[in-house]
């Protein structure tokens, strides 16, 4: 791939004089430096950039071409990084900072950042660019433990109030189900069994928000509507905050997108708002509101870190009791905290000053004693212009022409569950409650086979380990696993899966899965 846009820039009118000074003494630095030079298309490197990353098998460092850069890029950031390339060349911006994953001889990813100084000609066109690329990797590691941390102490301060909602939630299944059983009218019995089905989805929602929080994601940066983000942690406030705490939400009908990791996003509204709700034992008014703002070179001059450009602006407020100044001034060092042992370690607002940081982005405090205080962060839009797309669900049902089936569960209502909806779609089906039983109707009928769908955690033999043993006998049957565990990618990834459906999922997302599948 090569760096430059279909129209080359007009020859270089840099002087490249001072270049063999500028480059010798680049080789006494740490990090990884480079230097661009548009008009030919060709990269020089320092002596760290080796010693650092390696050198691959085809790299050849005296004719460093862009295109071999991007061979170490990983496959999953290749996108981002041209769409921010794309947008250098159509803006004016003298400065490019991004992070992302390289290759290093090895065979591994170093996490790393790479800044440059973007060098114009008087009319604007694209001469040269020199950069540094410094490898994060063990910074990321350590930054990814305190954040881990900071995440779980933050689903342990929603805890009761989700302990709380469950039970509101069950109360009505239980209810239902009972009643179920005494009465005669159609009508009665479908509206209890729409009572158990919204309250089912209501208890998935909410296990699948805390599992985001606790677990996180690896780190893929993806373009983010922030009013998802808003309408995730306002589902939270609203099922585990107390009810004398009122929530108020400002968002505009259409935001810009900012690039981000969706999980560490959540994690910065999460532990504001729940900042802000410890400000308000008696209770009081919470305020999330986002907006669409530009930062001015002068504002950008004095700010650390920012960039002129498009931001999102992200508010939180509360009418709490406010802080004093000293305090608000060390608010967001790591373990600083006014609240009393065993009620927070002083981790949040420091996780939360990091993620915004490492977003590039800028987080600031506003607080008066007795009136309250303001959060406010800003973070930078993305760079890609392309919007998702709503899925359309398809009305009907695709059905099978027989195929045999193998579903393995060590849930009975599971399994017949699952037995009953895949025969109702076509399919013939066998079940087993472990991987040892599930082995013996695999090796019985290999001939007819051509589906398993199985769970990852059963005794006597689990997931894995079954999986692992089909392979053994027939590579070429295909398989889908299921968890209540949301591990979907690491799962897919690490054995090889057809596909993989995290529990609890619909009859739609079942067949259509298999069809896919079978298809």
């Amino acid at each position: 791939m090569d760096l430059r846009p279909t129209i080359r820039p007009s020859a270089s009118t840099i002087s490249k004089c001072a270049l063999p000074n500028s480059r010798r003494f680049s080789n006494a630095s740490s990090d990884a430096i480079w230097d661009w030079d548009a008009e030919s298309d060709t990269m020089w490197w320092n002596d760290e950039f080796v010693r650092t990353f390696g050198l691959l098998p085809d790299e050849d460092l005296s004719n460093y071409r862009s295109g071999q850069w991007f061979k170490r890029i990983h496959p999953e950031d290749i996108e981002r990084i041209k769409n921010g390339i794309q947008a250098i060349y159509r803006g004016s911006q003298s400065r490019w900072s991004v992070e992302y994953r390289c290759l290093k001889s090895d065979g591994t990813y170093a996490s790393v950042v790479d800044r440059a100084l973007i060098i114009r000609n008087t009319e604007g066109e694209i001469q040269r660019v020199v950069g540094g690329v410094s490898d994060r990797t063990r910074q990321k590691e350590l930054e990814e433990q305190l954040l881990r941390s900071q995440r779980l102490e933050s689903v342990g301060t929603l805890a009761g109030g989700v302990a709380h909602d469950l039970n509101n939630i069950f109360t009505p299944i239980v209810f239902s189900t009972q009643l179920m059983q005494e009465v005669e009218s159609l009508d009665e019995m479908t509206r209890f069994a729409e009572v158990i089905e919204s309250c089912a989805h209501r208890g998935t929602e909410l296990v699948k928000q805390l599992l985001t929080f606790a677990r996180g994601t690896p780190g893929a940066k993806v373009a983010i509507d922030m009013r998802d983000i808003v309408d995730d942690i306002s589902k939270v406030i609203r099922e585990t905050f107390p009810k004398s705490i009122e929530l108020k939400v400002e968002v505009p009908e259409q935001t810009w997108r900012v690039e981000g990791d969706p999980s560490q996003l959540h994690q910065v509204l999460l532990n504001l708002v729940v900042n802000a709700r410890d400000a308000m034992p008696q209770g009081g008014e919470i305020t999330i509101a986002i907006e669409n703002t530009d930062v001015d070179k002068l504002r950008a001059y004095f700010s650390v870190g920012l960039e002129a450009g498009a931001y999102i602006k992200l508010r939180v407020q509360d009418t709490g009791s406010g802080m004093a100044p000293d305090v608000a001034e060390r608010i967001f060092e790591p373990f600083f905290t006014t609240k009393p042992p065993g009620k927070g370690t002083g981790l949040g607002l420091a996780a939360t000053h990091t993620i915004v940081k490492n977003h590039e982005g800028e987080i600031s405090v506003h607080s008066t004693q007795g009136r309250g205080t303001v959060f406010e962060v800003l973070l930078p839009v993305s760079d890609s212009t392309a919007t998702d797309q709503p899925p359309t669900g398809e009305v009907f049902l695709p059905h099978g022409d027989g195929q045999l089936i193998l579903v393995v569960d060590d849930e009975p209502p599971i399994r017949e569950m699952l037995e009953h909806i895949l025969k109702q779609h076509g399919y013939r089906v066998l079940t087993a409650a472990n991987g040892a039983e599930a082995l013996v109707h695999f090796a019985d009928h290999l001939d007819q086979m051509t589906l398993v769908i199985t769970d990852m955690a059963m005794p006597i033999m689990d997931g894995p380990s079954t999986i692992a043993a089909m392979r053994a006998i027939n590579p070429r049957i295909p398989i889908i696993g299921s968890s209540g565990f949301t591990d979907a990618p690491a799962t897919i990834s690490e054995l090889k899966l057809a596909g993989f459906m995290p529990k609890p999922y619909s009859i739609e997302t079942l067949i259509h899965l298999v069809a896919k599948v079978l298809r």
